[in-house]
């Protein structure tokens, strides 16, 4: 065991300023009072509501920066909402816990990836606000899509004939669950493409007219859409698809 002089303290990062949209704060290391809120934060967000770890993270961000901001102004959780995200605020809370990840001039501003681009569209690739999160989650618990998920996957357990049910009733009935739950599922599918059409509206680079969330399922794959949905939470890629072997000219060279 090394002897010495145990030191405790913040050392330099206690008095650094750092910026986060139009607010600046001091980036003093977390206290022990509020590694127990972000505890209690971690139990809040038990859930698997996506709205309720959204809500909570909110929460614990606007006392943190409360904390520390530099000029004693209010900030309110529609301030957290709209200039923090989930990749700024755990970046955030990562960078007060250890005084580590922030290099000189950067700040806890929302990011601007690389723009994406379209169909010959344009749009600014910044990243997702908490408000705009919330407005996702919040619209896929309206639409109860959670719930058509799990009734999907226990469908494949109605396919039995109940009591006194013929075979031709069971199929009958089993279609008409299917179709219904397929319904539902349409409705959530185009609801959440009309919710990234409105996101990427607020990021038009290029001067052009609104898009709809029709036009992107017209153009895009399914996972295409939740593609966008990602790069613009944290800047990830899917991995590059493996190219497919032309079937038609090969058949056409035999």
């Amino acid at each position: 065991m090394k002897n010495g002089k145990l030191i405790l303290t913040t050392k330099f990062h206690e008095n650094r300023p750092v910026d986060i949209g139009d607010l600046t704060i001091w980036s003093k290391r977390l206290n022990g009072e509020e590694e127990m809120l972000l505890q209690e934060m971690n139990m809040r967000a038990i859930s698997s509501r996506a709205g309720d770890n959204l809500r909570a993270q909110v929460d614990v961000l606007r006392h943190l920066v409360q904390a520390r901001v530099r000029d004693e102004r209010d900030v309110t959780e529609d301030w957290v909402r709209a200039h923090l995200g989930q990749l700024t605020g755990d970046r955030l809370v990562s960078y007060l816990r250890t005084g580590q990840g922030l290099k000189a001039g950067e700040t806890f501003s929302l990011p601007r990836f690389e723009d994406i681009e379209l169909e010959g569209r344009r749009f600014t690739a910044r990243a997702l606000s908490f408000a705009e999160a919330l407005a996702s989650a919040e619209k896929v618990e309206e639409l109860s899509a959670l719930e058509i998920a799990d009734e999907a996957a226990q469908l494949g357990g109605a396919i039995s004939v109940r009591e006194g049910e013929s075979a031709e009733a069971m199929l009958d009935r089993v279609k008409d669950e299917a179709l219904s739950l397929h319904a539902r599922s349409v409705e959530v599918t185009r609801a959440t493409a009309d919710l990234v059409a409105q996101t990427l509206n607020s990021r038009v680079a290029d001067g052009g007219e609104p898009i709809t969330g029709a036009w992107l399922l017209s153009l895009l794959q399914l996972d295409d859409i939740k593609a966008i949905t990602n790069y613009l939470r944290d800047g990830s890629t899917p991995d590059e698809e493996e190219e497919i072997p032309n079937a038609e000219a090969d058949a056409s060279a035999s």
